[in-house]
């Protein structure tokens, strides 16, 4: 009899730290399921591993397994925010697009964040705040919104066989000039910002 799965999957990964001249292959297990509970509001609240458990139970034994290792943090996806931003406060992160593990973007979205506020804020006084931020969510909120929707496409689910991996996505990550693209955009808006790159020392034109 198939198992209906509702929703439920687990996902294996495998990622490679690696420091100075040794490196180190970590392997990560997830189960991803649905969560109506409280705890989705509480980043710190973990899911103890009966209840996981209890929850994959009619999976492979392999699966059991390996999900038995588990330390129950979570990991969150949420929909896409009208707006990053709101009076002089911006949210990045995941505090602002939370998403799953299926295209390994969560940490890189965090990443552009960090540089698109660098670039916005570079030399603001502090009545200049406010309108360098709408220049941030200009920047960010459809970028991550559709990364958000990409990592949902890519995610398994059982009307499909399947999997979306991120080269399915790659130009849209791997191709966007973020840096010249905030300088752009920020001089369209007439904040005349001229900056040089870090590693050539050139000044970056758009």
């Amino acid at each position: 009899m198939p198992v209906d799965y509702s929703g439920r999957a687990s996902l294996a990964l495998a990622l490679t730290s690696t420091k100075l001249v040794t490196s180190r292959l970590r392997r990560y297990f997830v189960g991803i399921f649905p969560d109506s509970s409280e705890r989705r509001m509480q980043w710190d609240e973990k899911a103890s591993v009966e209840e996981i458990l209890e929850t994959f139970k009619d999976f492979h034994p392999s699966v059991l397994k390996a999900l038995a290792m588990a330390d129950g943090r979570q990991l969150r996806d949420r929909d896409p925010l009208d707006s990053l931003v709101k009076d002089n406060f911006a949210l990045i992160g995941d505090a602002g697009h939370a998403m799953g593990p299926h295209q390994g973007q969560g940490a890189c979205q965090a990443l552009e964040d960090a540089e698109a506020l660098r670039v916005v804020l570079k030399g603001a006084k502090s009545d200049e705040v406010h309108a360098r931020l709408q220049v941030f969510n200009e920047l960010r909120s459809e970028r991550v919104a559709q990364v958000v929707r990409n990592t949902r496409a890519a995610a398994p689910d059982s009307s499909s066989t399947h999997v979306k991996s991120a080269n399915d996505f790659s130009n849209y990550y791997w191709s966007y000039q973020l840096t010249q693209e905030a300088v752009r955009v920020m001089n369209e808006h007439g904040h005349g910002l001229q900056l040089v790159d870090d590693a050539s020392a050139e000044l970056i034109v758009t």
